[in-house]
């Protein structure tokens, strides 16, 4: 059996304002989770974070803050692959002093969008090209404080939404880590993307999906072959969290009879790591 640490999004509690941190640390704690991800999707809520009181609610459940995901909204205002330098060095300043912050409380890894969408195919290899170069400027001054950018593979028309894009953003530095999100791919199979990418993958967003769209579903509660994802994990060398980012309640994909709880989880999870098919959710019938 493997000994990947289970860890949890804070997406699952919605918004990370203090109110709901205040009762995830306390729940992941009580339901024997010990590792977290701090997610901001838009800029003015990550802008409003307190590191200090973070770090203080982390310590005194003794929770580990694994990641933070750097905002990805508004595209308008925040994208590493603007093809204004101006626009484009402006988000790097902010990603940066965002991860400064982090990093005084002890984050060392940054998971970071490397676009936002739509990107029409006649810009997209210009595109990349800026992505590419806001993340070389970044692994330079993350390193200043201990940190790490990593990317994250998306879906539909997003840079690196295949194992090729990531694979040329991450050519940029060595320091560049994938985050491998589960539950993204439309266009490549998983397997055959963390066989391409190998052990630049140095975290998770796990979740699964229709094959249609992202649906942060409960692994088995969509299609993915999970017995052979891990396996191809494995496979690479993996040593990181099993990172859980999910859609609590129900969805437009499937209809669940109650919430998901720690203890779905905490079975998932060890079901996962014995390599085997994990048991979905109660998800109603009727």
């Amino acid at each position: 059996m493997k000994k990947w640490q289970i860890a949890l999004s804070s997406c699952f509690w919605g918004t990370a304002n203090e109110e709901n941190l205040k009762i995830m640390f306390k729940e992941c704690a009580e339901g024997g989770i010990k590792a977290v991800e701090i997610s901001t999707g838009d800029l003015h809520i990550a802008e409003a974070l307190d590191w200090d009181m973070i770090k203080s609610l982390a310590d005194e459940n003794g929770i580990e803050i694994w990641s933070y995901h750097i905002p990805f909204a508004p595209f308008h205002k925040i994208d590493p692959c603007f093809e204004d330098e101006e626009k484009r060095q402006e988000t790097v300043k902010i990603f940066t002093e965002l991860a400064e912050k982090a990093a005084k409380v002890g984050v060392k890894n940054f998971v970071i969008h490397p676009s936002g969408e739509p990107n029409p195919d006649d810009r997209r290899s210009l595109r990349i090209a800026q992505s590419k170069k806001s993340f070389a400027e970044m692994a330079e001054s993350f390193a200043k404080f201990g940190g790490r950018p990593l990317v994250e593979d998306l879906p539909r028309s997003c840079l690196g939404n295949c194992s090729e894009d990531i694979a040329e953003i991450i050519s940029a530095d060595e320091r560049i880590g994938v985050i491998f999100d589960t539950n993204h791919l439309l266009k490549q199979d998983n397997i055959e993307f963390i066989k391409a990418v190998g052990n630049r993958i140095v975290s998770t967003h796990v979740s699964d999906y229709d094959f249609t769209d992202e649906k942060h579903l409960l692994p088995g509660e969509g299609k993915i072959d999970w017995p052979a994802l891990m396996h191809a994990l494995d496979e690479v060398g993996y040593e990181d969290p099993i990172l859980y980012e999910l859609s609590r309640n129900t969805t437009d994909v499937i209809a669940r009879s109650s919430p998901l709880t720690y203890g779905d989880m905490i079975k998932n999870h060890s079901e996962l790591m014995n390599f085997t098919a994990p048991t979905p959710h109660d998800i109603y019938k009727g």
